[in-house]
């Protein structure tokens, strides 16, 4: 919408808008940065809670899907285009999001 015309600002994830300039959709040159966050998490993998009591369950799963990085460089398939991977983090990764919630209203406070 920015590159359009329609909005004078817009925010998303940088890896939206370089995939758009990749796919052609976008000019780079038609929007500029101004701002950038700390990293944000993304995509996320969660279990129940009666799952997560499994330790060794999980530390598979972890594991698992820590290992996809090595699998992507002969099986790119597996995740959609421009996905690298899972890194392994915990609940205060989420820290950003639950502050931005907070901040905005949209989640209250335990």
């Amino acid at each position: 919408q920015v590159t359009k015309g329609a909005i004078d600002a817009g925010a998303d994830y940088n890896r939206n808008r370089d995939t758009m300039i990749a796919d052609g959709l976008i000019k780079a040159s038609d929007s500029k940065i101004i701002w950038k966050s700390d990293p944000l998490p993304n995509d996320a993998v969660a279990v129940s809670e009666k799952l997560y009591k499994d330790k060794a369950f999980v530390a598979k799963l972890q594991s698992a899907l820590e290992d996809l990085k090595t699998e992507l460089k002969s099986q790119p398939e597996l995740l959609p285009p421009r996905y690298t991977g899972f890194v392994k983090s915990d609940n205060s990764y989420y820290k950003p999001i639950r502050d931005a919630g907070l901040a905005t209203g949209r989640l209250q406070p335990k």
